[in-house]
């Protein structure tokens, strides 16, 4: 017993240094520490003496560790964290060819789907506007610079069928019918007029055929009354048998009679002006009615009218616009072309919008 002690080591005492939870560790673990050291006693020399593998065996179990802690002097080699850094490295440069392909797909995917809805933003407008032109007003041209192409046309803002004949209600009043003979100062609509709002700009076209030729043309003034002139409106007239009449102040002699008795009561000329140099594409109105386009075909010369443009698009990298006059069979057609570009991701989008208008007077 006293060559075993010497080489068996004090559970309780170490214990005692290392709290209440190794004392219990210790004391379960003591048969277990006797008995290998009993056996290392029986490897020693015959003479009594400790062999070196004894002795070894001693010094590690007086200095082990509990098991699961890690001495103050454990950490990492240099060459551990060269191959951690290594291996990060790689892992990044592998998963950025993974990565970098789908950023940049949703990235150019976004730009042209910024550029889309610009686009049909701006095609809509014009297609929705162009719709309420007045019958045969659309004219194109150049820009007045070369540098892309304008737009316009009469905007209208009521419509109805005027009352010629002098039978039914009116018996003959010739206030409630339209005469054509004389500058006649009022006349009914056979259709209901209630909501319409007149203004002091407004004026009052019938029969408009061209907007380029010598005749019934609303550019040159000689089928819609002058500027000036004051339309009112009486809904529910009793002289007239309960119709709306329009009245005009001075009167205005008509020279050309509409094949279905339309008139449309207009207020100004709306104008798309596409530029590419610039890139802007701008709405503009207010201007007056001008004979000539020439003389509005520019973004200076409708503003110094008083219709400064309204950017509608921009990043315009090319524009198409054409008309293509409508028939007795067939309504006008105008065809818009827009093309947008953004030159950061060097993504383009062009898109095509075809306008039915009408054309019937």
């Amino acid at each position: 017993m006293s060559e075993r002690s010497e080489f068996l080591p004090d559970p309780e005492r170490s214990a005692e240094r290392r709290g209440p939870a190794a004392r219990r560790a210790g004391r379960m673990g003591g048969p277990f520490f006797a008995s290998f050291l009993w056996a290392s006693k029986e490897r020693r020399a015959p003479s009594g003496g400790a062999t070196p593998e004894s002795a070894d065996a001693h010094h590690r179990l007086t200095t082990a560790r509990p098991f699961g802690r890690r001495s103050n002097a454990d950490g990492f080699t240099l060459v551990e964290l060269i191959v951690v850094i290594v291996l990060v490295g790689i892992l990044a440069a592998v998963g950025g060819v993974f990565l970098v392909k789908p950023i940049e797909g949703y990235m150019a995917l976004s730009r042209r789907a910024a550029l889309v809805d610009a686009a049909e933003g701006a095609l809509r407008r014009m297609q929705r506007e162009v719709r309420e032109a007045l019958p045969n007003s659309v004219r194109i041209k150049a820009e007045g610079g070369g540098n892309g192409t304008i737009l316009e046309f009469i905007h209208v803002k009521a419509g109805g069928r005027y009352r010629v004949s002098a039978g039914g209600a009116v018996t003959g009043n010739p206030a409630c019918r339209l005469q054509f003979s004389i500058a006649d100062t009022s006349f009914t609509s056979v259709s209901d007029l209630d909501g319409t709002s007149l203004s002091a700009s407004d004026r009052l076209v019938i029969s408009n055929w061209t907007a380029t030729g010598g005749a019934a043309n609303a550019y040159l003034g000689d089928n819609i009354t002058p500027a000036g002139t004051v339309l009112g409106l009486a809904l529910n007239d009793a002289a007239c048998g309960g119709e709306d009449r329009l009245t005009l102040a001075p009167g205005f002699r008509f020279p050309f009679p509409s094949n279905r008795q339309r008139f449309h009561v207009v207020d100004t000329p709306v104008a798309y002006l596409c530029n590419t140099t610039t890139g802007r594409l701008t709405r503009h109105s207010g201007h007056p009615i001008t004979a000539a386009q020439t003389s509005v075909d520019t973004a200076a010369e409708l503003a110094a009218l008083g219709a400064p443009g309204h950017l509608l698009a921009d990043k315009v990298a090319a524009c198409s616009m054409s008309y293509l006059p409508g028939t007795a069979e067939r309504a006008g057609m105008v065809t818009l072309a827009l093309t947008l570009t953004d030159p950061v991701g060097s993504e383009s989008v062009r898109l095509l919008h075809q306008v039915h208008v009408e054309n019937a007077p």
